[in-house]
């Protein structure tokens, strides 16, 4: 640098600098708002998971297969699938509750 100002390639370097800081926080925002994204889906996908196997043992036999929409409109799909378990006169429930990428799986066990 002179005595008079900046030189045009000291501005260039600075600007590339600067753009590839800027790339980096860009990408680092991204990252961050898809995690958050995934957890409130999670998050809904538990909370209805929960709420369904309530549902399923106050209901017992009542068949709860369907789609849920959630307040931000996250679509829940549930998959209700029952078999014998270990032991004898137990049902094994195997609760399925699905949402884009993030999934939940429950088992509970109902007596026949």
């Amino acid at each position: 640098m002179n005595g008079r100002g900046f030189t045009l390639i000291e501005i260039l370097i600075a600007l590339a600098i600067l753009s590839l800081s800027m790339l980096g926080i860009y990408r680092l925002t991204f990252v961050s708002l898809n995690a958050s994204e995934y957890s409130v889906r999670k998050a809904y996908v538990n909370e209805a998971g929960y709420l369904r196997v309530l549902e399923q043992l106050n209901y017992p036999g009542r068949n709860f297969n369907e789609t849920k929409s959630m307040p931000d409109g996250t679509k829940i799909k549930f998959t209700v699938e029952s078999g014998a378990a270990i032991y004898s006169g137990v049902d094994e429930i195997k609760l399925t509750c699905e949402a884009k990428d993030a999934k939940s799986v429950y088992y509970y066990y109902e007596a026949q």
